[in-house]
């Protein structure tokens, strides 16, 4: 950590920093950065000192891990609206990153017209930029790392920031590309390379020649046709900064305020709640699902691992109904086993894995979670989870974190604008919680189920959803379906003797599986910090 980011951590929240330097002193590394960076990064001048510092380190390792293609000459742009010095401004910024090869066309041409004569003068590349915009100096060294554009793969992207008082801010960090996201939120216009004559069959198709657009409803609505043919494929660095205006954090529709109630039936739904004693927890559980507002049939299966207490057995029989079954799963804990028995046992076409300490807050979480579950090509659906206070607890699992896996935005409010993208909407991740998971019973056989010997306590879902993955199904994080999870924030697991030495064995065995040391997250960012759950700069 530099003298300069320690500086603004300390002066960003002091008390953060002296945590975290006693974290270092007590030799605990990586909880100690991770608290000074997230110090540093309530400083204001925070992202200012990332693009001085961790900027340039990221480029540098992009481009220095791949081999130069060939320039990217000859590239078109298309500016939309704006005045004359502002138009010049991103006319420069162009040439400036693409050389004297690129041209801007006429802002009397339409955007088809622009098109037409980019392929009539065979540029395989067009930008489509609003006046005000700039790109990065360092956008020709990364595009002639890249192949394409081209047919068969006809939209390169990447991140991008904003620009007010000439400052820049509001960075949209982006996952590899994900059309869940990318229907709340623009993760193209004014950051992507297109193939011309893609982007101009699209526009024709649309709703035949188009005028000239005033805003960027039009191109917008073209690349995500063409996004729906082939694969756009993204650049994990921030190469475009936006003028800022109503579009720059990239928002298209905005997130519900409340999910509305489901028209019809998707299935019937078992939910699985396995639990030893604690019958307060259990009690406000199972209390809370009497309000589920769901159009199909649902029971519900309390798996009990040796319960003792007077009190949970009490509780265990005013709840025996037609809807509630209590059975018993005797002997040693195992969460994977227990799971795949109760699977067996599941009358439901879904199955939903609910934690003893998980309060829904209203009615229609589970039809939110089950109507993406009941999609072919989706496997498991999380819901997000946040602890008593309000904190985000889980919004999805990103591999890799702190080379095993991590929940992403831990400790967030769903409330916070920056990152917003990844604690916010509907997107893809690489695995969610077994605390609230729904996923269609056929699914979870299709893979095995959860793997009792490998991965009794810890990982088992990480591994079961890696597993969905590579199976070709989509995971999924659904924030619409928001509960509270009572895991307490400031205990963490316990593990001390045998219970360290189980997870040991757990974390080599996710490690060998799935090599999370050095796992790629498509569904996270190289930008963030691998050692934080929260989405942090890396330096």
């Amino acid at each position: 950590m530099s003298a300069r980011l320690a500086w603004l951590a300390l002066l960003g929240d002091w008390r953060g920093f002296l945590s975290g330097m006693k974290s270092l002193a007590f030799r605990r590394r990586v909880r100690g950065m991770h608290q000074l960076h997230l110090a540093a990064s309530r400083h204001p001048d925070y992202y200012r000192v990332w693009i001085a510092e961790g900027e340039p380190r990221a480029i540098s390792a992009w481009c220095a891990a791949r081999a130069e293609h060939g320039s990217q000459t000859g590239i078109g742009c298309y500016i939309v609206g704006g005045d004359r010095n502002q138009r010049a401004r991103t006319e420069a910024s162009v040439m400036q990153a693409l050389g004297a090869d690129a041209r801007v066309y006429a802002p009397g041409q339409s955007l088809a017209d622009a098109l037409r004569a980019a392929i009539a003068e065979g540029r395989t590349g067009f930008l489509i930029l609003s006046a005000g915009d700039a790109l990065s100096p360092a956008l020709g060294p990364v595009l002639a790392r890249m192949p394409g554009p081209s047919r068969e793969l006809p939209i390169l992207y990447w991140d991008h920031d904003a620009i007010e008082g000439g400052a820049r801010t509001l960075p949209l960090i982006k996952p590899d590309w994900d059309p869940y996201l990318a229907s709340s939120v623009d993760l193209l216009t004014r950051a992507s390379l297109i193939w011309p004559a893609a982007m101009l069959d699209a526009i024709e198709e649309g709703a035949g020649p188009q005028p000239d657009p005033s805003d960027l409803a039009v191109p917008t609505a073209a690349l995500l046709r063409v996004a729906q043919a082939a694969l756009p494929v993204h650049i994990p660095l921030i190469l475009s900064h936006r003028q800022v205006d109503s579009s720059c954090a990239g928002l298209l529709t905005p997130p519900r305020a409340a999910p509305a109630p489901p028209e019809a039936a998707a299935g019937a739904v078992t939910i699985i709640i396995p639990t030893r004693d604690q019958a307060e927890l259990l009690a406000v559980c199972i209390e809370r699902l009497s309000i589920l507002q769901y159009a199909g049939s649902v029971d519900i299966l309390v798996l009990d691992n040796d319960s003792v207490e007077p009190e949970t057995h009490a509780l265990f029989d005013r709840l025996a109904s037609d809807r509630t079954q209590i059975l018993p799963y005797p002997g040693r804990f195992n969460y994977a086993a227990m799971i795949n028995f109760a699977a067996q046992a599941a009358k439901g076409d879904f199955l939903c894995l609910l934690n003893n300490d998980v309060e829904a807050l209203d009615g229609v979480w589970l039809s939110e979670l089950v109507r993406y579950a009941a999609e072919p090509g989706v496997g498991a659906v999380g819901a997000r989870l946040l602890y008593p206070d309000g904190a985000i607890q889980h919004v999805g699992v990103a591999a890799g974190i702190g080379g095993a896996a991590g929940h992403v935005q831990k400790g967030a409010m769903p409330g916070d604008i920056e990152f917003s993208s990844w604690h916010r909407y509907t997107r893809r991740v690489s695995a969610v919680t077994g605390a609230c998971m729904v996923i269609d019973r056929s699914k979870f056989f299709s893979v095995g189920g959860m793997d009792p010997a490998n991965f009794a306590v810890d990982f088992n879902d990480v591994d079961l959803c890696l597993r969905l993955e590579a199976s070709g199904l989509v995971n999924l994080i659904v924030p619409d379906a928001t509960l509270i999870h009572h895991e307490s924030k400031s205990r963490g697991a316990v593990r001390t003797g045998e219970n360290l030495e189980q997870f040991k064995l757990e974390l080599a065995a996710l490690k060998a599986r799935w090599d999370t040391d050095a796992y790629r997250d498509p569904w996270h960012s190289p930008l963030f910090r691998r050692e934080s759950e929260r989405c942090l700069l890396s330096f």
